[in-house]
């Protein structure tokens, strides 16, 4: 299929419980990435037109860049992807990101064209959902959500999460627990709730770790967390 023929576009439509300004704001400093997966260490944004943003999906072995094409401060963002990943992937695919005043919410949709084929484009529509919902979720509620595969049998990461002195440094007491599938701590200091989710993967090649953290009211509270969280979590990869 050439490029003339490429036809294949997904559009999503959220409201998130805060004004433009806000939305705008994470968004150029790389949320939304981080929220659909990408490694935190990994982001590097430079936030201008014509600047440059690449990141890592550490789970995955995939890496992305783009470049942004066009800036309206709290209305529109324009930028480059990566239909497909390799090594060094070539941006060939565009982004609009349109934000809409609500009277302090934000109607946000995200329109991404030049697909050129429809299983590639669905595989983007439900990891621009997800990132969105959780973006809107840590913006409005505080609370976190990472998604990580661990090559280990779900019964060891398991015992490995509960362990006191864990990877994971976990300050705070255990309230609830169901083994092998969730562990449940209240998290001292700032009284927060950390929930852990364990899966096995399909193939039983590994596991999976779905970690939230909730009550984390402060943005730069929870721009740091995640980065604390993202970096235990790979010492365990």
């Amino acid at each position: 299929m050439t490029k003339e023929n490429k036809t294949h576009m997904l559009k999503i439509e959220k409201t998130i419980a805060t004004p433009p300004s806000d939305v705008f704001r994470a968004i150029g400093e790389g949320r939304l990435f981080v929220n659909c997966s990408a490694d935190h260490e990994s982001l590097k944004v430079d936030f201008r037109v014509g600047g440059k943003y690449s990141i890592e999906f550490i789970n995955f072995g995939m890496k992305n860049c783009g470049e942004f094409l066009e800036i309206v401060p709290n209305k529109k963002i324009i930028f480059t992807w990566c239909q497909d990943y390799a090594e060094n992937p070539i941006p060939d695919t565009k982004v609009v990101v349109e934000l809409k005043d609500l009277g302090g919410k934000t109607a946000l949709t995200l329109t991404h064209s030049g697909f050129t084929d429809k299983e590639n484009k669905d595989a983007h529509q439900g990891g621009w959902t997800g990132g969105l919902d959780d973006l809107g979720a840590e913006m409005t509620e505080g609370k976190l959500r990472l998604v990580r595969k661990f090559n280990m049998p779900v019964e060891k990461l398991f015992e490995e999460c509960k362990k006191q002195n864990s990877f994971l440094k976990i300050k705070g007491s255990i309230v609830e627990t169901e083994k092998n599938k969730k562990l449940v701590f209240k998290c001292e200091p700032g009284h927060t709730t950390l929930t852990l989710l364990f899966e096995t993967e399909d193939d039983g090649s590994g596991s999976w770790l779905e970690l939230i953290h909730e009550g984390i009211t402060k943005i730069s509270d929870q721009m740091s967390q995640r980065g604390h969280w993202d970096t235990l979590l790979k010492t365990m990869l």
